[in-house]
């Protein structure tokens, strides 16, 4: 309690310093200790003592955020981080201390606040399974602190930037060494995966070292990352690692428990008027289980996202995060692909969402000639756009399309093994048969 007080009143003194705030001042003084009030004493009835610890963070929190979004707009993000976190502002780097309009490629985490609250959302699940719990970017290690207080036995921190060593080395130090520090970014996995591919280093295994390869059907996954990004291309690394069996699924399934945008998370799990968006679903909502925990507040991590004006479905991002739980799918070769079948139905989806009017029987007639009554008997017409399916509905049709004795013989998979080469992928442990 006394943290939030005392964030309260250097807010205030804060805010008095800016001149055009002096009503907004006034009434925020006066809500502020109205509200705390309030909220303490109700009746006779009631014993303070006896209110319930997370029933008065939570009352908090609210509040703290409430007054934060108020007055956002008025504070600058050097200040607002001196207030929150004064060691922070004093030892990260400046280009972190902006509002930017472009993707982020590091977020770093300020408040402890929402270090619990993020914990609080995935401890539950993540606590079933902990063989190998990383944490990308974890900057002063608030976010770390707080899972090693939730029981988390050991956490593989990486990060990249130095300044922040002895901060998460002290938190090394008195967690008695449950803490392991190490220099990359897992978020830039893509990055590591080219680099191999062009001169057969292999960083990642280097990077994920102790990391046991477990089986894909097993009921657990063999790494657990925890993190914040909002890079839209991390989400579209993760199907071609799936596909490919690369970068992180070398190894077997991992989990991710992200705090993420909230318009990626709408692109991951709702039908989208654009064609390579709509890939996007397809492929997460067939290949991936999804998970929806809770929200976080966007002001929580630097640098700040600069407010969308053009795009309404990024409306929110600037404001909150979508924390999610992402896994590939345990039982995805057993019950739905074989794995040879992972390149081609990919390759399905990808080449037939390039376009929204790209529609079904004219596409596939060009592989299969003759295939439009078939189509038909299925209750599909000359009209029918692949836009137009759902996720099981498009699973359905590759099936369909893989069972008809022409497929072998067609130029799909030939054109599907220069597409694979194009992207050179060719040295991949999954083959096309």
């Amino acid at each position: 309690m006394m943290i939030s007080i005392n964030f309260r009143i250097s807010l205030i003194k804060q805010m008095e310093r800016v001149k055009p705030l002096k009503l907004l001042l006034a009434h925020t003084k006066s809500c502020l200790y109205a509200n705390s009030t309030r909220s303490f004493s109700n009746s006779n009835n009631i014993d303070n003592n006896q209110i319930k610890q997370n029933e008065l963070e939570r009352i908090m929190y609210e509040e703290r955020n409430k007054l934060l979004s108020d007055v956002k707009e008025y504070v600058t993000i050097e200040k607002y981080v001196n207030i929150i976190n004064p060691k922070l502002a004093e030892i990260c780097p400046k280009k972190y201390m902006k509002i930017i309009s472009i993707k982020e490629d590091i977020l770093y985490l300020m408040d402890k606040c929402t270090a619990k609250k993020f914990v609080q959302l995935i401890i539950d699940d993540l606590s079933k399974n902990m063989i190998f719990v990383a944490e990308c970017n974890p900057g002063m290690g608030l976010l770390t602190e707080e899972l090693l207080k939730a029981g988390i036995k050991e956490i593989y921190a990486y990060e990249t930037n130095d300044c922040f060593y002895p901060t998460l080395n002290e938190l090394k130090t008195k967690y008695h060494n449950r803490l392991h520090i190490r220099k990359a970014n897992l978020f830039k996995m893509s990055k590591l995966h080219y680099m191999d591919q062009h001169d057969n280093m292999d960083r990642i295994k280097d990077t994920l070292n102790g990391i046991s390869n477990l089986a894909w059907e097993n009921d657990v996954t063999y790494m657990q990352v925890i993190g914040a990004s909002t890079d839209l291309k991390f989400f579209r690394h993760l199907i071609l690692a799936m596909v490919f069996r690369t970068s992180f699924m070398k190894f077997g399934r991992p989990s991710f428990y992200v705090a993420i945008s909230p318009s990626i998370w709408h692109d991951l799990n709702f039908p989208n008027s654009k064609a390579i968006m709509h890939y996007l679903y397809i492929c997460y909502q067939t290949l991936f289980n999804c998970k929806y925990l809770g929200d976080i507040e966007r002001m929580a991590y630097i640098p700040w996202r600069k407010r969308a004006l053009k795009r309404q479905s990024k409306m929110h991002d600037h404001e909150i995060l979508n924390v999610v739980k992402i896994e590939p799918k345990p039982d995805l070769f057993n019950n739905y692909l074989k794995l040879e079948d992972i390149i081609p139905y990919w390759y399905f989806l990808k080449y037939h969402f390039t376009g929204i009017e790209q529609k079904i029987i004219p596409e596939l007639e060009k592989w299969v000639p003759g295939c439009g009554l078939k189509l038909i008997r299925m209750n599909y017409n000359i009209y029918t756009r692949f836009i137009d399916l759902s996720p099981i509905e498009c699973f359905n049709l590759f099936k369909e399309f893989k069972s008809w004795p022409e497929f072998e013989s067609s130029m799909f998979l030939p054109s599907a093994h220069s597409y694979v080469q194009f992207f050179n992928r060719i040295n991949t442990p999954t083959k096309i048969n």
